[in-house]
């Protein structure tokens, strides 16, 4: 009887124990996922109440002549720039977009470096809008970035460089929504100054999210060809919008209820 009952007390605690440990570890995990969700919630807050992160803006120049040029973007608070960023670029520009800097003194070229393009990132005050754009398979990224690009003006190697950059991250997701920002907006919210002015100018900006049942786009939206003419200047970026993002399908600078 003593022995049976030095067992049960041996077994007792140890399953206690058993059970205090999982308890324990069940709590740990909970916490941490409270954690996580407060983080990406206080993330969206962050890019609801600052605007939108501008992700890779590249610009390409490409006069009818070498040129001396200088460009300017203004109302983004920048996080990333390359080349250096000194009140503008001052650049030297060669037919085929080859790109030399200015030193600072602005007379003398650097030596022994050239560019293709000017980068950026930093945020803005650019807000989302789902009010048209497209639904996009995974089996279609592909060919729908190679065909809207080429609508809105990109040439084959910057559309190439557009789609090495987000096609990945697309592929993450069975389905996508796609708008692309109006020039005009983007023209208002984060104004791009290129001296002397080109006869023309390309700016495209992809925002994109991961698709969710239940959140549709209204209607397909109307890209405007864009034919490219004389000296030119062009600029492309995007970003990728939070899936529970507070923002949906509202106007741009529109908040939902």
């Amino acid at each position: 009887m003593t022995r049976f009952l030095n067992w049960w007390r041996e077994w007792r605690w140890r399953n206690v124990a058993k059970g205090l440990l999982l308890t324990l570890v069940l709590v740990l995990v909970l916490v941490l996922c409270w954690l996580g969700w407060r983080g990406q919630s206080r993330q969206n807050a962050r890019m609801d109440d600052e605007g939108m992160l501008e992700e890779k803006p590249v610009i390409y120049l490409y006069p009818k002549k070498p040129q001396d040029i200088h460009v300017e973007v203004d109302h983004v608070d920048f996080t990333t720039v390359y080349p250096a960023y000194d009140g503008g670029w001052h650049v030297r520009a060669e037919k085929d977009g080859t790109l030399r800097m200015y030193q600072r003194d602005g007379k003398t070229l650097e030596k022994g470096r050239e560019y293709y393009a000017l980068y950026y990132e930093g945020k803005s005050d650019l807000k989302e809008d789902w009010q048209s754009g497209f639904t996009v398979e995974k089996r279609g990224y592909q060919e729908f970035l190679e065909e809207k690009l080429r609508i809105l003006g990109l040439s084959d190697r910057e559309a190439e460089e557009f789609i090495l950059y987000w096609l990945p991250r697309m592929e993450r997701y069975p389905s996508v929504d796609v708008h692309f920002v109006e020039q005009s907006l983007l023209d208002e919210k984060v104004p791009l100054r290129i001296s002397p002015q080109p006869d023309t100018t390309i700016r495209v900006f992809m925002q994109w999210r991961q698709h969710e049942d239940g959140k549709n786009i209204p209607r397909e939206q109307v890209l405007r060809t864009v034919v490219r003419k004389g000296y030119v200047g062009v600029e492309w970026g995007g970003s990728e919008v939070a899936r529970n993002s507070r923002i949906d399908a509202c106007t741009a600078n529109e908040r939902c209820p």
